[in-house]
């Protein structure tokens, strides 16, 4: 756990920066699409903390009830490293009774073992192990014990599904024929078993 002060020494490393953009060119449809992009982004940063720790949520719902000043700065830290782990430090824990960062983050069972996959993935079908070792898919326990592959549209829906939503009333919104194409694909991609 880091004490105040080297807590704060973290965060001085970090200089903010306000980004703007002029939207004033852009027309009334697409400026009303950029509003519902930017809500669509919105759902990818609770999808990555579950991506990267499946106590990520949890431990971030404890931080914001803490209001203390001590709670408070280890909360804005929390933000800036989007967890636990600071990722200017090799991504050390800088909160107590933090686990170490897995290398499978989460997308794999935290009590997996390397021994344990391989002799799950051998005895895959081609098709199924391309699955497995895949970007779009998670592996997770099946009510078993055993091991699944499971696709991120399904393992991640409850972000992806709403995202998607946005995206394709943006793409309505907009009169940007190649942003309009991009919107939909993108859409259509997160409800996909297969990202492209």
């Amino acid at each position: 756990m880091e004490t105040k002060t080297s807590l704060e020494d973290k965060i001085k490393r970090f200089a903010p920066t306000v980004l703007t953009a002029d939207s004033s060119g852009l027309t009334m449809g697409d400026r009303q699409a950029l509003e519902k992009i930017i809500a669509a982004a919105k759902f990818l940063d609770p999808l990555y903390r579950q991506q990267i720790w499946s106590g990520s949520e949890a431990l971030l719902k404890k931080l914001e009830a803490d209001t203390t000043a001590a709670g408070q700065e280890r909360l804005h830290y929390f933000r800036l490293n989007q967890g636990p782990w600071s990722r200017l430090d090799e991504n050390q824990a800088f909160i107590e009774d933090v686990p170490a960062r897995m290398p499978q983050a989460g997308f794999y069972p935290e009590d997996i073992t390397k021994e344990e996959f391989n002799a799950w993935s051998s005895g895959l079908s081609a098709a199924e192990k391309e699955r497995a070792t895949g970007y779009f898919f998670v592996i997770r326990r099946d009510s078993a014990g055993g091991l699944q592959s499971v696709s991120y549209s399904e393992e991640y829906r409850e972000f992806l599904e709403p995202a998607a939503k946005l995206l394709r009333e943006a793409a309505q919104l907009t009169t940007n024929d190649t942003l309009k194409d991009f919107l939909t694909r993108r859409a259509a991609a997160f409800a996909s078993r297969r990202f492209t």
